[in-house]
């Protein structure tokens, strides 16, 4: 049995040649639904998945027979909307509301596009502060659950938005929190006078303690002031390397984002962090500040899981 599985992002897609439930072949591209939004159409995601999937196919030794997709690729800026999934959600809710596509320009199979999940209520004001959505990271949820069955309740996932997502014991996804915090990260590293006073690229590890002063800051000053005494460091401490400047920053951004998640009362198991280098070291760090322990899941693992998501809502989706 050999399928291809597509996971599309906010800024990249991603592309998976399995074979007996195995990976077999990865390939990626700097391509998502922000391109859509900036383009104001899909043309450009379109080609590159065009791309990546023949690649994937080329990689095949034997025929591809299906073709499955989770993410924002399901959203109005990725192929097709396919409407959100009402929490709680798991494997039978998600894999009932899965549509096919089709589309000449990505080849001569169909792709089944697995839905999002949304919690909270919908359409009511007064109640958006409890309400949320996901694309993705429910169907990777379902791969860490298949992997480590009654022991997962909460996940943290650190991409272009940072998302809190609560599971119950029945392996569903209950209700979700999301921030815009890593596109924030992004664009004040590269489009504020910050820009000077950190050094370029993602994060590859953080000095704690200036992690640390950053979080204690943003809880005196609040976000905004924050940001502003990074460009201070820069003006007025010479000795302060770029590195402890993005390491206070990072730590500001998240302990803004964890006070929110706290206020959600976060189970009392470890929480599984999803993300690599000095933001997620950033997270367990002031988890571990709250008296919460956490675990950071590599990279590697993450495309494992989802792949793994990805079988589990085909098994379940009927034929």
């Amino acid at each position: 049995m050999s399928l291809i599985c597509i996971d599309t992002g906010t800024t990249s897609s991603r592309v998976w040649l399995v074979e007996n439930g195995e990976i077999q072949y990865g390939v990626a591209a700097d391509v998502g639904v922000r391109d859509t939004a900036r383009d104001g159409n899909n043309h450009r995601l379109r080609e590159t998945l065009g791309n990546l999937l023949r690649q994937a196919r080329d990689r095949a030794t034997v025929p591809v027979t299906q073709i499955a997709a989770a993410g924002m690729i399901t959203s109005a800026l990725g192929l097709r909307e396919v409407p959100h999934v009402a929490a709680p959600a798991g494997c039978c809710e998600l894999s009932a509301g899965a549509v096919q596509y089709v589309d000449d320009e990505l080849g001569d199979l169909p792709i089944t596009l697995f839905p999002g999940v949304r919690s909270g209520p919908w359409g009511d004001p007064a109640s958006i502060a409890d309400t949320d959505i996901m694309r993705g990271e429910e169907t990777l949820c379902l791969g860490l659950i298949a992997q480590r069955p009654g022991s997962l309740r909460t996940v943290i996932n650190l991409g272009s938005h940072w998302k809190t997502i609560l599971l119950n014991d029945l392996g569903q996804i209950t209700s979700s929190h999301t921030t815009l915090s890593g596109e924030l990260l992004h664009a004040i590293m590269t489009q504020t006078v910050l820009a000077s006073a950190v050094p370029s690229g993602r994060p590859g590890s953080i000095d704690n303690a200036w992690c640390l002063q950053g979080a204690h800051a943003f809880a005196s000053m609040g976000l905004s002031r924050m940001l502003f005494t990074v460009r201070l460091w820069e003006l007025q401490a010479s000795e302060v390397t770029p590195r402890q400047r993005l390491s206070y920053l990072i730590g500001g951004l998240v302990a803004e984002a964890l006070t929110a998640v706290l206020r959600r009362a976060l189970p009392g198991e470890s929480v599984l962090i999803i993300g690599e280098g000095g933001i997620a070291q950033a997270w367990r760090l002031l988890l571990a500040e709250s008296g919460i322990a956490s675990e950071i899941l590599p990279p590697e693992a993450t495309s494992v899981a989802f792949v793994h998501g990805i079988l589990t809502l085909l098994a379940a989706t009927p034929s």
